[in-house]
């Protein structure tokens, strides 16, 4: 369900400590509780955000006799096992991306290994196993990076998960205070005010040199970074 990056959204960026919400799909379209509300549960506790000031949400049932229901499957999941803690070791970009693309996104990791070889690249045909999954993953690795760069093209966004994994970087970014993403533009594509608030790689027309200019400075800023790092650790 989306109703989780929703709410992590508006509690992140708006301060929203309290949410009230019906049990969508019980009314009249007839759902089950047992079935809607373990998933939605599930995207409430997965999807939330560092920097989320949300404290209680509030979920109104449709019928009286659903109450007892609610009570026993928010108790359910109270207990139930614990999901897996991801891998916490930083991660130096998260390129984001459509795979018709995949050429462009080939030229810019090149350049940024050939200049930073030990640069770590978070891809998903080379980062997701089969089974993963897709959403936790690419959440916790887009928490877990130093740079955020998205392709932005006429296919870009085009895609669900593009634009939402776009989303989550723009909630990161708001937490860190700091230029966490820089987009690579290849097509000519109308940018909203919102997306151009980034600065970004004019590679247009799907400019090869280009491209390869922006995976050096890519690397550049990652060196920059890392020495900022050590620095404040020195202090």
């Amino acid at each position: 369900m989306a109703i989780g990056q929703a709410l992590s959204v508006a509690a992140t960026t708006h301060g929203v400590r309290s949410v009230a919400m019906p049990l969508i799909a019980t009314g009249v379209q007839g759902y089950a509780v047992q079935d809607v509300l373990p998933p939605l549960l599930d995207s409430l506790t997965r999807h939330m955000r560092t920097g989320s000031r949300l404290e209680s949400v509030v979920i109104a049932a449709y019928d009286d006799g659903d109450v007892a229901i609610v009570r026993d499957e928010v108790a359910r999941f109270r207990v139930r096992e614990p999901i897996p803690v991801a891998d916490d070791s930083m991660h130096d970009v998260f390129v984001s991306y459509r795979h018709s693309d995949a050429d462009c996104v080939d030229c810019l990791v090149d350049a940024i290994r050939t200049a930073r070889p030990h640069t770590d690249i978070w891809l998903d045909r080379s980062k997701l196993e089969l089974g993963d999954q897709w959403n936790d993953e690419i959440a916790h690795a887009i928490d877990r990076s130093r740079l955020f760069v998205p392709f932005y093209s006429k296919q870009y966004f085009e895609s669900i998960i593009c634009r939402e994994e776009l989303a989550a970087a723009h909630i990161r970014r708001r937490a860190l205070k700091t230029a966490f993403i820089v987009p690579v533009l290849l097509d000519d594509v109308e940018l909203t005010s919102y997306h151009q608030m980034p600065q970004y790689k004019d590679s247009r027309v799907r400019d090869m040199g280009r491209i390869r200019e922006a995976g050096r400075v890519i690397a550049e800023r990652l060196d920059e970074a890392q020495l900022d790092e050590v620095q404040s650790e020195v202090t």
